[in-house]
């Protein structure tokens, strides 16, 4: 409708509704929302499902589509939604409505594709996942940890430590600073570093002491 409110042609087959369908889709997408955070999970995915990679909350209804699948154990479902974001090349704004709201979610559906491959034993696929997100990510302390424990798993012990080592150096006040001394103390022990790694056991001990006899 135009400004002195006559109507004009109907949209032609294939082309965009406008401002109207953009609106229902975001509509769709807060009614999936409410029902993802309601656990109400096939009719949330029937709402998500209507939004179209022409809206800008595409990126962020596929994603919710990912964790859903992931708590409904569909497993392949859910790595399809994540390399769907994930995988976008530098540059391609087609697939995506890109803003720096889908940047953070790319780096999420990175690491998501990790954990389901750390998961099933895939710990080269983990480790490669995990590898990509960008030093300049909010989640690079997530790489790092979770590449670290990859790499335990893959024996690649010296490079295990390393990454361990660029975590502490970055995130060594974080809650999960603790843990990182310990997967560091195991990894100077495959790499028979045993004066090393008693002493990291032993702060270990002193830091989770107290907090066991607290909890019993």
């Amino acid at each position: 409708i135009d400004k002195l409110g006559r109507a004009g042609p109907p949209p032609k087959d294939g082309e965009a509704e406008g401002p109207v369908s953009d609106v229902n889709e975001e509509l769709a997408y807060l009614r999936g929302r409410a029902l993802y955070d309601g656990n109400h999970f096939e009719r949330a995915e029937q709402e998500l499902g209507q939004v179209t990679p022409k809206s800008r909350f595409y990126s962020s209804a596929l994603y919710l589509r990912g964790v859903m699948r992931v708590k409904r154990q569909d497993l392949r479902g859910a790595e399809d939604a994540f390399c769907a974001i994930a995988d976008v090349k530098a540059g391609d704004r087609i697939r995506f409505y890109i803003d720096g709201r889908y940047y953070a979610l790319k780096d999420l559906a990175r690491l998501a594709l990790g954990r389901i491959a750390h998961e099933e034993g895939r710990d080269d696929d983990a480790f490669y996942h995990y590898f990509l997100i960008p030093s300049d990510s909010k989640k690079l302390g997530d790489a790092l940890f979770e590449a670290a424990w990859s790499s335990l798993a893959r024996k690649e012990f010296d490079l295990g430590a390393r990454l361990v080592e660029e975590f502490l150096k970055l995130y060594g006040t974080t809650p999960r600073a603790s843990e990182a001394r310990l997967l560091m103390a195991t990894l100077q022990v495959k790499t028979c570093r045993f004066a090393e790694a008693e002493k990291g056991f032993d702060r270990a001990l002193a830091e989770y002491e107290p907090l066991t006899r607290y909890v019993d």
